[in-house]
């Protein structure tokens, strides 16, 4: 008897871990990492592959840089199909950091892409690896 009850608690305990995880990953939907190449003097380049749709009202977004080979700061902001801009820029001044943007006039159930723009002072071609969700 106490050793079903443990068994059925075991079995209890996991189902609930599986659909928190799944919940949790749905919410965020980050897309896979991406190395795009950004040329100086505030060029930019949209991001290429899949783009991520609004799942919630609140209507902000983050993207994490995973490395960098610019010294300067690049700016990212959400735009939709036609590039036109749907939020505030947020800098991406670091590695393996998280930054957040809000201010988003995107709507939900719509799909979206990061641009990202080099710093004015950023001189020639540079390469960025990185990945971003809305949220």
């Amino acid at each position: 008897m106490k050793k079903k009850r443990i068994m059925v608690s075991g079995l209890l305990v996991a189902i609930c871990l599986t659909v928190g995880s799944i919940s949790f990953a749905a919410w965020e939907n980050w897309t896979s990492y991406e190395t795009s190449t950004v040329g100086g003097f505030g060029g930019s380049t949209t991001s290429s592959h899949r783009s991520c749709k609004i799942a919630a009202k609140d209507k902000k977004f983050a993207v994490t840089v995973k490395d960098k080979t610019m010294w300067s700061a690049p700016t990212a902001k959400l735009v939709n199909s036609e590039g036109v801009s749907r939020s505030n820029k947020v800098v991406l001044n670091d590695t393996d950091k998280k930054f957040t943007g809000s201010g988003s006039t995107a709507e939900k159930n719509h799909l979206y892409k990061l641009k990202i723009t080099s710093a004015l002072n950023q001189i020639g071609d540079d390469t960025i690896k990185y990945q971003f969700t809305v949220h």
